[in-house]
């Protein structure tokens, strides 16, 4: 029950006939049990307050504009939701004070992100199985339009640059799960990342940027300590000898087409000895920066507009700048920074510490191609951290209670 939770967490479905997506029906029942538990501390929710700066910028920015977007203002209030959301999720999950609950969250986390891609792989391998399961979810126009041109995979209810960078994310937390945690089985933690890598390129070759700074991760890794650079030796050795294997499996039974599209960075490299695609291509188009100083200063108030993008760009650094200026970039990337901050604050290992920092390196590259957050995973880690110190506080507290009674 727990996994399938999480699954339509990481995954906010849209099913037909039900107005809402199960992200925010979650949240209506989060925000419920909040108000019932009336005893929460409000330290708990100060996290929210990171949101503060983008709401009030977007209002200011929208005003002086006179455009009256306020875009990014539902954007702080969609993340209350995405807390509130993540509240009802934890609230069913076991905690344990002894038990090492990061880990436990981000293990279901990884098996959302491998159920989407057992699930996008039939899909697309059988053309029925994937009318039958699209029917029963509400997809927009663009994949309605790629599915029918068949050159690339469309998920079960993601799909694009969002699809690739949640991939992305997978390949970084089964590096962290198998390194922090000698009981995870090599065999499985392979297979895991190498499903998860080839059919994430499928969706979007955005997984790739996962990869390279999960393969990183993994490097730099307690680089002098010796026995993990044993099982680091192990790891890479299965997944090459995998990887080859995959992808001889891959090359023989998926579509050209869509082979041609995902592989299109290695083909053109092995051609005529460039790294690029067509993606890449108008990615360097999009780079258009503002001629006007108050553009940078206030931004020009402008998120989208009825035929696409505001000035036609998609460079998420750039979205920002144009809607909100400089001061919109740094309280977008401040929320992220300050959930990040609380929750060390709480007193994490450096392990865990490192991992959320390496999530938000790879948010910072992503927002090179396109506007993302990962923040509904920080949130989640921020949660499970705080009730868990809060058990072992109980727990201290009953301890002394009953040492004094008995002194008495």
């Amino acid at each position: 029950m727990n996994w399938l939770l999480f699954f339509f967490y990481v995954y906010p479905i849209k099913f037909v006939g039900i107005p809402l997506t199960t992200r925010l029906i979650f949240s209506i029942i989060g925000f419920g049990q909040l108000v019932l538990r009336r005893r929460l501390s409000k330290d708990f929710f100060s996290v929210l307050s990171g949101l503060v700066p983008i709401a009030i910028i977007s209002v200011v920015s929208g005003v002086l504009n006179r455009t009256f977007d306020f875009h990014f203002l539902f954007y702080a209030i969609s993340h209350i939701a995405i807390f509130c959301s993540g509240y009802f999720v934890l609230s069913l999950l076991p905690i344990r004070r002894n038990e090492d609950s990061s880990s436990n969250v981000i293990r279901h986390i990884v098996i959302s992100i491998c159920i989407q891609t057992v699930l996008t792989l039939f899909m697309n391998m059988w053309g029925e199985l994937g009318e039958m399961v699209s029917g029963f979810i509400v997809r927009n126009e663009t994949e309605m339009v790629v599915s029918e041109r068949a050159n690339r995979f469309i998920g079960f209810g993601t799909s694009f640059f969002g699809a690739g960078a949640v991939s992305g994310l997978g390949l970084i937390l089964i590096v962290y799960l198998y390194l922090s945690n000698n009981r995870y089985n090599i065999f499985w933690s392979v297979f895991a990342y190498i499903a998860v890598l080839i059919v994430g390129i499928m969706l979007a070759r955005t997984t790739l940027v996962g990869m390279l700074v999960s393969l990183m991760y993994l490097f730099c890794w307690h680089r002098k300590n010796i026995h993990l650079t044993k099982r680091k030796i192990k790891w890479i050795l299965l997944f090459i000898g995998f990887l080859v294997l995959m992808l001889i499996i891959v090359f023989n039974y998926i579509d050209p087409q869509i082979l041609i599209w995902a592989f299109e960075l290695f083909f053109n490299w092995f051609e005529y000895g460039e790294i690029t695609s067509d993606s890449t291509e108008q990615l360097q188009g999009m780079y258009i920066w503002p001629d006007s100083l108050s553009t940078y200063l206030i931004g020009d108030g402008l998120y989208n507009l009825s035929d696409g993008y505001y000035m036609g760009t998609d460079v998420g650094y750039l979205r920002l700048l144009y809607y909100g200026g400089i001061p919109i970039i740094a309280a977008f990337f401040f929320y992220p920074i300050w959930i990040i901050y609380k929750t060390m604050k709480l007193g994490i290992s450096p392990t865990l510490s490192n991992l959320l920092l390496i999530i938000f390196f790879y948010v910072l590259l992503l927002n090179i191609k396109g506007l993302i957050d990962l923040n509904f995973v920080f949130i989640l880690i921020y949660m499970i951290i705080y009730y868990q110190k809060r058990l072992q506080m109980q727990h201290y507290n009953q301890a002394v209670s009953t040492q004094f009674r008995a002194m008495n």
